[in-house]
């Protein structure tokens, strides 16, 4: 049975939403109003169907859904980014929300699912909190996961998204959504192959291909900056990937709006862990072992 009600989560709104509960209370997903085109309950295949502005569609059995809230909110939470020039209009994304309530959306490249944009949450898959360390030393100094802002500036997280220390990205409690992970290297080897079959899936601390950066980073140079949208992108594979820069295991900031780089779940010799790059004028992705206490972005693939 479904029940439908409309709620008021703040006195001053300035985003509508509709948040649906599946499986009891276990897992509640949200899309802003103004994203959604229809909603359709088809009885027939007891589905709700959610269809999107961008074309997108979000299936869910009737049968699992507790309640569907129509309601508003001032919160960071439960919004979707909207910055413009990210996505590839051409294509179709689907769409994910994280333990936050933060909104993605979803790209299939090849045989598996990936976020579209960079990792926002500020929490575990359990609901426990990710420190967000702001300062040099106590970023530098920490043993335990934490986040911050690109340049640790809250401006930069749409659409750059949140830079994470490898150590969040190896705990156990999963940073992803629930049914989401980080990328293990097969994964990312499959990704690059399926752009460039002459990637080069062996190497360490190596350019992997000449090519795919065009084939995953946003095009034009809102983000990238000094980017030749013919040479060095133009998203034809849907990835949006966005130069968020990285923050050194010392604490420093350096390279927004030309670098990005993603953690791979995998490790490297000496504690070191992997992670995948691009670079603004450039069509290449680089593979590197770097500190864990390093910060990065972080893309999420489907279990």
């Amino acid at each position: 049975m479904i029940y439908i009600s409309f709620a008021v989560l703040a006195a001053s709104p300035s985003m509508a939403q509709i948040q649906h509960t599946i499986n009891g209370l276990s897992d509640t997903v949200s899309h802003a109003i103004t994203a959604i085109d229809s909603i359709r309950f088809d009885t027939a295949s007891n589905h709700m169907q959610l269809v999107l502005q961008d074309g997108a569609t979000a299936s869910f059995l009737i049968d699992s859904i507790y309640t569907v809230t129509f309601a508003t909110t001032t919160g960071s939470a439960l919004h979707t980014c909207g910055a413009d020039s990210v996505h590839n209009p051409a294509l179709n994304y689907g769409a994910l929300s994280d333990q936050d309530g933060n909104v993605y959306k979803t790209i299939a490249i090849g045989g598996s699912e990936w976020m579209a944009e960079n990792l926002k949450t500020a929490r575990y898959q359990n609901g426990d909190a990710i420190a967000e360390l702001s300062g040099e030393f106590e970023w530098a100094e920490t043993n335990a996961g934490a986040w911050c802002m690109p340049l640790g500036d809250a401006g930069n997280e749409c659409p750059y998204g949140k830079l994470y220390n490898g150590i969040a990205v190896a705990d156990s409690r999963n940073i992803c959504p629930v049914n989401w992970h980080i990328p293990n290297e097969l994964e990312w080897n499959a990704l690059l192959l399926f752009l460039d079959s002459q990637s080069n899936t062996a190497c360490l601390n190596c350019i992997q291909s000449d090519v795919a950066g065009t084939l995953l980073k946003s095009a034009g140079t809102a983000y990238w900056q000094g980017q030749n949208m013919l040479a060095d992108g133009y998203n034809i594979s849907g990835f949006s990937a966005l130069p968020a820069g990285f923050r050194g295991s010392d604490g420093t900031f350096s390279y927004l709006g030309q670098r990005g780089a993603w953690w791979s779940a995998d490790i490297a010799p000496g504690g070191l862990r992997i992670s995948h790059s691009a670079e603004s004028q450039s069509a290449q992705i680089g593979k590197f072992a770097d500190e864990p206490k390093s910060g990065f972005s972080v893309r999420c693939v489907r279990d």
